[in-house]
């Protein structure tokens, strides 16, 4: 499983996120990969990225959910317990 957050420095709820996603992402050994989407428009295009923060959960290379704008760090960490006990 994978985290793939993106986000921009000038976005204030991405400050805010990011340091949650990151808890939840070490607590379970979740590999994660930020990704600033001003740096790199080309990637954010591709995953149809339209506003950030944005929180893509992926296994081998497939989109489980996406988590968009604000979300509960909560629910997130509830559902990654879910797909990892199934995969």
């Amino acid at each position: 499983m994978k985290f793939r957050y993106f986000k921009h420095d000038d976005c204030g709820v991405c400050k805010a996120i990011l340091p949650k996603v990151e808890n939840v992402a070490k607590k379970y050994d979740i590999e994660i990969e930020i990704i600033d989407t001003k740096k790199h428009p080309d990637i954010a295009a591709q995953k149809l990225i339209f506003t950030v923060p944005v929180l893509i959960v992926e296994h081998e290379n497939k989109e489980l959910n996406r988590w968009v704008r604000n979300f509960s760090i909560q629910d997130l960490e509830e559902e990654t317990k879910y797909y990892l006990e199934r995969i």
